[in-house]
């Protein structure tokens, strides 16, 4: 059982939090465990899939199954473009945000137009939508101090979409951060095209492995990485819990 402190939930969401990962522990050693943690607020517990002790423990114990969380990865010979792809040849632009007043504005369109919404924060009625974009923003924010290139994709010059492309662990291995599609963006096709380029961008600079994680919540968003070339590697329940403030 591995425990993270997850402080800067404390300043998206207003709670303390800790995120709790299941490996091969039984229900009743993570129930131990969890005892003897010190009280939060907020609770997140990522189980295996199949296991029924957690599968019925959980709901016993007062937590909620929010979402299935989807890992995946891809290598480069298993990237592809899609036929559709070629319209955007001479349509669809990328900029690197690499001024200040850019940056922050990327970030506020991702937390004042509300493009999350399927996620475990937007539909825990604990927090809200708001919180959860906010939260996205945030992430966004911090991945860019720790040394990601935020991009900008316009079509037709207008800006459509936004994304961060991390650095390549020690490994060669890249990560896919948070992809965001713009209202401007919707309709034409432009979200499978975003994964592609930001996963190409990641190869491009030298990855053999590019790793993502996606919500069972998000239908779109499956269907989109699986058609450019990402592979399901595994799968893991999500569940959370809310204690009273103070």
């Amino acid at each position: 059982m591995i425990v993270k402190d997850a402080a800067y939930e404390k300043r998206n969401l207003g709670v303390g939090s800790y995120e709790i990962t299941i490996e091969d522990d039984t229900f009743e050693a993570f129930l131990k465990q969890l005892a003897a943690l010190p009280p939060t607020e907020y609770l997140v517990v990522r189980t295996p899939v199949c296991r029924p002790d957690f599968l019925w423990g959980m709901q016993e114990a007062g937590f909620t199954f929010m979402e299935s969380m989807i890992h995946a990865q891809m290598r480069p010979e298993a990237l592809r473009p899609l036929d559709r792809f070629a319209q955007f040849e001479n349509t669809v632009s990328f900029a690197v945000a690499d001024d200040a007043p850019t940056r922050q504005a990327v970030y506020d369109r991702v937390r004042t137009q509300l493009l999350y919404t399927t996620d475990r924060i937007s539909l825990d009625r604990h927090f809200s939508v708001e919180a959860a974009n906010r939260r996205y923003a945030n992430w966004m924010a911090d991945a860019y101090n720790a040394g990601s290139q935020i991009v900008q994709g316009f079509y037709e010059g207008t800006a459509v979409f936004c994304f961060f492309v991390q650095p390549l662990n020690k490994n060669n291995e890249g990560s896919s951060g948070i992809l965001s599609l713009y209202p401007e963006g919707r309709g034409k096709g432009l979200g499978p095209y975003m994964i592609y380029e930001q996963a190409k961008m990641q190869f491009d600079s030298g990855a053999s492995l590019v790793r993502t994680g996606f919500s069972s919540n998000n239908t779109a968003s499956i269907r989109a990485h699986l058609s450019v070339g990402y592979g399901i590697e595994r799968m893991e329940y999500v569940y959370v819990r809310h204690l009273p403030k103070g």
